[in-house]
């Protein structure tokens, strides 16, 4: 396992110690709260405007299953390897429009994360919907990246395109860190391609 390159820095306070270099994945995590915030905007929107958003809203049951693979740590690739992405979205909604869903990732290094959260699929044209989620789960390092806590929090984007009814692929971008938890928090990004199949 390949350390992370780090600096020393000093805060205002003369405080020292060590912290990733500066870079767009630096960038990419201070926009964390602008994201949450929209999230959850988004859900305590009037079920009236999210039905208009989300594609195919109705009473049916719509449970969802992917699989695809992955690269982990895409950023700083410090660790890098390829995995298995496994993901199941419950059959019925909370609140007329989010979703809750499970999922894991499976890398070749040995480490592995299953996590649960909620997504918000928001339905566009040409068969695409943009899909915002939040989660945690555990990760086991096994022999990969230490990411500090085995407590790791989860925030999600992803494109599908429906192919065929009930069908489709999904390219999706999460990152996930333990939020201070443990002793080092260095997080890592996840990029990936999917199919997935909605009964």
């Amino acid at each position: 396992m390949r350390p992370r390159v780090t600096e020393t820095v000093h805060d205002a306070r003369g405080r020292s110690g060590p912290r990733s270099a500066k870079s767009l994945l630096d960038r990419v995590r201070e926009g964390r709260v602008l994201f949450v915030g929209l999230f959850c905007f988004a859900v305590l929107a009037t079920p009236e405007l999210s039905a208009q958003l989300v594609d195919g809203q109705d009473d049916a049951p719509h449970p969802a299953v992917s699989v695809g693979i992955a690269y982990f740590d895409v950023a700083q690739r410090n660790d890098s390897s390829l995995g298995l992405e496994l993901g199941y979205r419950w059959p019925y909604p909370l609140l007329g429009h989010v979703w809750p869903y499970v999922g894991g990732l499976f890398s070749a290094d040995g480490a592995g994360y299953g996590y649960f959260g909620l997504q918000l699929p928001v339905g566009l044209r040409w068969g695409l919907e943009v899909t915002p989620s939040l989660g945690a789960g555990l990760y086991e390092a096994g022999t990969g990246m230490e990411l500090g806590s085995p407590v790791q929090f989860r925030s999600s984007l992803q494109v599908d395109w429906t192919v065929h009814e009930g069908q489709g692929v999904s390219l999706f971008f999460y990152h996930i860190s333990n939020a201070g938890l443990g002793s080092s928090n260095p997080g890592a990004e996840i990029l990936g391609l999917s199919y997935r199949v909605v009964m």
